[in-house]
């Protein structure tokens, strides 16, 4: 199975506005079983059986969706449907929605439409109805095995836009075996649908009753799961002899996470440990557990130097490679050690951020961590907060300091001329939240909003989502 076919588990369900327009086409008059060999959550089968005296049951490979059917009311196995053993001809109506793709083997790769159809249609009983929904391309793969099994075909073309992404078609049939000859002509036409030589017509509407399949009736059924519970093995594994013996070659070896060097560690030391990326990761213990992230960046200097005789400024760049180191520890400390020496007032505990204070501020409800505050603002920035998506984005290198900086300087950013004169009025007033907008790649909205509220008790930096 392709890389995409892989994620999903072959698993394309059928659109939810199809299920009435393939119910409308069953007749159920008495008790009949039904199974569903590729279930999902159940939601197809229930569609095509609503409202139908049956008993219906279902096979899941995954184990959500496997769980989903069964809490649907569907008696449900967990596992592989080719590893589902069971007697033939014991359900009424098989409702199959296979993978679609190739499997992989060793040789004879065949449409896992086919092998699906070959592995369940014997579970219906003589004159049971088959309702196959499968991509068009995959029709002839299957055309011999259903011309020869099936009689009463017809097919239909899905018109739903997800069907349409995936040019599903269902086919309707009732199990009944075929002579040579017949079963050469239904092989004929099969093909010709899937070649696209024969036009394919869509499903009917549920009120164009023209045509029904009656589904026959039917008694008690058992299947049987012959493979190997996965749930059970990702259970006993760990207690595997031979587990504990291949592990190592398997997984890598823990790091180790607690204990202390030999001689203190001086800063040549440290600086090779953050480049070789070994300082990036968890450590510490209780209130001192912390994440720590280093990261290299370029910074170019610009010095313009005064005019020489003949009029001329004489620009000269300068280009230096800078570090950092920032901490962010679970009680939402945050610390960045850096090549320039904190101020004073960066050198005191940063204070926690208070959350009975948050609701009243009005800020928005998500976790915070606190910062150091700014200094030389226009205005007291208060407790300056940032939300979990400006958090996500600090750990990803994004440094929001200097938005802050100019936030405190008056430089509002990319706002209207009313929203700046708005901004103008509440830096003389002192009563107003004040708000600025800076456009960034990094973040996801594309831009950053900081906002200090009226009482200047706190700033908050924040997407505009998380308003």
């Amino acid at each position: 199975m392709r890389n995409s076919g892989r994620i999903r588990l072959g698993y394309f369900p059928l659109p939810g506005p199809e299920g009435p327009r393939i119910r409308a086409r069953l007749s159920f008059s008495q008790q009949a079983s039904v199974l569903d060999p590729c279930a999902g959550t159940g939601a197809a089968l229930l569609a095509v059986t609503k409202d139908a005296a049956v008993v219906r049951f279902a096979i899941e490979l995954d184990t959500d969706r496997a769980e989903d059917c069964a809490a649907a009311g569907i008696s449900t196995i967990h596992g592989n449907t080719i590893e589902v053993g069971g007697k033939v001809q014991q359900v009424s109506l098989l409702y199959l929605n296979p993978p679609y793709d190739f499997e992989i083997g060793a040789s004879d790769n065949k449409r896992l439409e086919q092998v699906f159809l070959q592995h369940c249609y014997r579970w219906l009983v003589p004159g049971g109805v088959l309702i196959f929904v499968i991509p068009a391309k995959a029709l002839a793969y299957c055309s011999r095995t259903l011309a020869g099994r099936f009689g009463d075909i017809r097919v239909y073309q899905l018109t739903h836009p997800d069907s349409v992404q995936y040019d599903q078609l269902v086919l309707f049939g009732v199990r009944k075996d075929q002579t040579d000859r017949t079963a050469e002509h239904s092989q004929s036409y099969l093909n010709g649908l899937s070649w696209r030589r024969l036009n394919i017509d869509p499903l009917p509407e549920p009120n164009d009753g023209v045509w029904t399949y009656v589904v026959p009736p039917s008694g008690p059924t058992t299947f049987i799961h012959q493979g190997i519970d996965f749930d059970l093995l990702e259970d006993l594994l760990p207690q595997s002899n031979a587990w504990r013996q291949s592990r190592h070659a398997l997984l890598p070896e823990a790091a180790i996470s607690c204990g202390q060097p030999l001689t203190p560690l001086h800063g040549g030391h440290v600086g090779l440990l953050c480049t070789s990326g070994l300082m990036n990761g968890a450590f510490g213990e209780g209130e001192e557990r912390h994440i720590a992230r280093w990261r290299t960046q370029k910074v170019v200097t610009v010095i313009n130097e005064e005019k020489s005789e003949d009029g001329a400024t004489v620009t000269r760049t300068i280009e230096r490679f800078s570090h950092d180191l920032a901490l962010v520890y679970e009680d939402g400390r945050m610390l960045t050690l850096g090549t320039e020496a904190p101020t004073e007032d960066e050198q005191e505990e940063p204070a926690l951020f208070d959350e009975d204070e948050h609701a009243e501020g009005g800020l928005p409800e998500t976790d915070t961590v606190s910062l150091r505050k700014a200094g030389g603002e226009l205005f007291p920035l208060g407790r300056t907060v940032i939300t979990p998506g400006i958090r996500e984005l600090a750990l990803e290198g994004f440094n929001f300091g200097p938005l802050l900086e100019r936030h405190a300087n008056g430089d509002w950013g990319d706002l209207s001329d009313n929203d700046i004169a708005y901004n103008d009025a509440a830096l003389d007033n002192g009563d107003e939240r004040i708000f600025s907008s800076y456009n960034t790649d990094m973040s996801p909205d594309g831009k950053i909003w900081i906002i200090t509220e009226a009482d200047r008790s706190a700033t908050t930096v924040l997407l505009p989502s998380e308003n």
